[in-house]
């Protein structure tokens, strides 16, 4: 048996109550550890620290010690961490605090293995949390009080629009969808493709319309834990002091005969310094027990409290529109979507398949189709091309060879520019002098 309460051959350094041995390796914090080893050292040197051998004082150290050890583990109480392995087949529960990040491994039909990694878009959550502590211990006979609280208060505190909020959970689905072999790579890729044009007309959309979105939030946290004399040991004190008191009184009873009578001037004098002295300590006692007797009638004992405050922010919200705005932008915001949902998706996804080195396989007629589809667009391309550069050279003719107003060629030069921006042909005129 060492001085740490160890038996030989053991390893494990531990704390025994009642026969109960309680690892110091169970504290997280390494200073709580290197103090706990001292006062083992300190306390249990010269004996046995197991069980009834250990007195109540050392009991209560150890106590003492192992709860400040796990009160640094507070905050594991309102935070939570899990490995989620999905190749297994068991799901989760997560709370809002939690973010998960999938990761599985596939294998390719030549043998390859791919690793698929599906983040979570992150929590919008904020917790605050405060913990408070207080302890009171006395001397003598052992006693001792303890008190703790904590409080925690979340808040959504993220920028969601409705455009951040539909982009964040497709893209996190479409990963979930490809993880799990609902989506080929091919579909995976038209979707991101898919989402990105969305995005474009979505965020135009809420630049016009202006954005919902919620308001910042501010959390502000406190605690306070107090320890404050028992109103028993209050009593005990006010008691001592008044004993003192009357022990000074009797004293200067007795200096004040030495002082009034016929005796030595040298004792007289000393009579008369010591009745000054002890008047001064009257004084000085009996502010102390006003101040204990105001302790006594707010006495609170041993407390532990603390409190949260959110202040939210309405700097930056958009304004309201006006009718007239919001008739113009109703027909703005219908031509962006029938332009987006006018968006064909064979071309894309064709060229998603042509380029794939697993998709569709096996389907010959689909990728003769691709094929002949994307040679068809090609040619038609080439074919409007032709066309658009037709056109614009007969328009620069025209105006080289016409005598124009200027009111008349910054007409044409806006029809070009209207029809440059519809057909996507690219053209450049210079007009000479």
């Amino acid at each position: 048996m060492s001085a740490l309460g160890l038996d030989d051959g053991e390893t494990e350094d531990a704390c025994y109550f009642n026969d109960i041995a309680v690892s110091t390796d169970q504290v997280s914090s390494s200073t709580v550890k290197v103090f706990a080893y001292f006062l083992f050292i300190q306390y249990g040197a010269d004996g046995d620290m197991r069980g009834e051998n250990m007195s109540v004082f050392q009991k209560i150290i150890c106590y003492v010690i192992l709860l400040l050890g796990a009160a640094g583990c507070s905050a594991n109480h309102n935070t939570a961490f899990r490995n989620f392995d999905v190749n297994d087949g068991s799901g989760a529960m997560v709370d809002i605090k939690q973010r998960a990040v999938l990761v599985s491994r596939d294998k390719w039909d030549d043998g390859s293995t791919r690793t698929i990694v599906c983040a979570e878009p992150s929590p919008d959550a904020l917790s605050a949390y405060a913990a408070e502590l207080a302890a009171e211990g006395g001397n003598g006979k052992v006693g001792a009080s303890i008190a703790a609280a904590s409080q925690e208060a979340a808040a959504y505190v993220g920028l969601r629009t409705q455009s951040i909020q539909l982009l964040r959970d497709a893209f996190y689905r479409a990963c979930e969808g490809y993880m799990g072999g609902a989506l080929s790579p091919v579909q995976f890729d038209i979707l991101t493709r898919r989402y990105q044009r969305y995005m474009v007309a979505l965020l135009g959309i809420e630049q016009l319309t202006g954005t919902v979105k919620a308001p910042p939030v501010t959390l502000t946290t406190e605690g306070q834990a107090s320890a404050a004399q028992s109103l028993s040991s209050l009593r005990a004190q006010k008691d001592a002091i008044d004993a003192k008191i009357e022990a000074l009184k009797t004293e200067k009873g007795e200096k004040q005969a030495i002082a009034d009578g016929d005796g030595d001037d040298d004792e007289k004098k000393a009579a008369q310094k010591r009745i000054t002295e002890i008047d001064q300590e009257i004084a000085g006692l009996k502010e102390d027990k006003a101040a204990i007797e105001t302790g006594i009638k707010n006495a609170q004992g041993v407390v532990a409290g603390g409190a949260t405050h959110a202040e939210v922010s309405t700097v930056g919200m958009p304004g309201a529109r006006s009718e007239a705005t919001l008739e113009k932008l109703s027909t703005t915001v219908g031509e962006i979507v029938k332009e987006v949902l006018r968006t064909d998706d064979l071309n894309a996804l064709c060229l998603a398949k042509l380029s794939s080195k697993d998709g569709y396989r096996d389907q010959t007629e689909f990728d003769l189709l691709c094929q002949k589809n994307v040679e068809a667009l090609i040619e038609a391309r080439g074919t409007q091309a032709t066309a658009n550069a037709a056109l614009i050279g007969s328009v620069v003719d025209y105006m080289t060879t016409t005598d124009l107003t200027a009111s008349e060629v910054v007409q044409i030069l806006t029809g070009l520019q209207k029809f440059q921006n519809e057909t996507g042909a690219n053209f450049s005129v210079r007009v000479g002098e």
